[in-house]
């Protein structure tokens, strides 16, 4: 009777390495696959070790990349194409950031524009993004004044500050005001930042 109860022992139980054969004795008890009998020490192996941490524990995380500011240009309302003296690497990503207002013709009233809208100053709540067939505002890499201009900005921002991430092209940026007449009293200018990788 002892040999029977000695056998179930807690570990004996959690292993389930004991059966109740009347006049066993433990070292009767074979794993099911009939290879010999439960080591009470196994257990459950991670990449055909022990239950023990791997031998080289993960480095910490990267550090995220936090984008600084590489360049400011200062994109004037007469048109003039502004290049960047950063190059933009194509392994990367880019944030450019337009802000500010200019005026954008005097002679039909005054109007006001920023990187994306232009708007009559009596009717502030009037806003266009086009105007005698030409897409008004801020372009980066486009140098063609027409219906279409890059990039689109998105809604309008009652602090005219307008975000767009872009890839870089291996090359540097240009950045201009795109407008129909230029010599319609045009003054002033917008700002873009370009931020990125240090």
């Amino acid at each position: 009777m002892i040999g029977l109860w000695g056998c179930l022992t807690v570990a004996g139980l959690l292993l389930a390495g004991c059966s109740f054969k009347p006049g066993g004795s433990a070292s009767d008890h074979a794993d099911a696959s009939g290879g010999g009998p439960v080591e009470p020490d196994a257990g459950p192996t991670i990449d055909g070790g022990s239950l023990g941490p791997d031998a080289a524990p993960p480095g910490p995380d990267a550090e995220p990349i936090v984008p600084v500011l590489l360049e400011t240009l200062i994109v004037p309302a007469s048109g003039e194409v502004v290049p960047s003296d950063t190059t933009l690497s194509t392994s990367a990503s880019y944030t450019l950031i337009a802000s500010g207002t200019l005026v954008a013709r005097t002679e039909e009233g005054n109007y006001t524009a920023d990187a994306d809208y232009v708007w009559a100053d009596d009717l502030p709540g009037v806003r266009l993004d086009s105007f005698d067939g030409v897409d008004l505002g801020l372009a980066v890499d486009d140098t063609v004044v027409d219906g279409t201009r890059s990039p689109d900005w998105g809604a309008f921002s009652s602090s005219h500050s307008y975000t767009f991430v872009m890839g870089g092209t291996g090359a540097t940026l240009t950045a201009q005001f795109h407008d129909p007449n230029y010599d319609n009293g045009n003054s002033g200018s917008l700002t873009l930042e370009i931020w990125g990788p240090p």
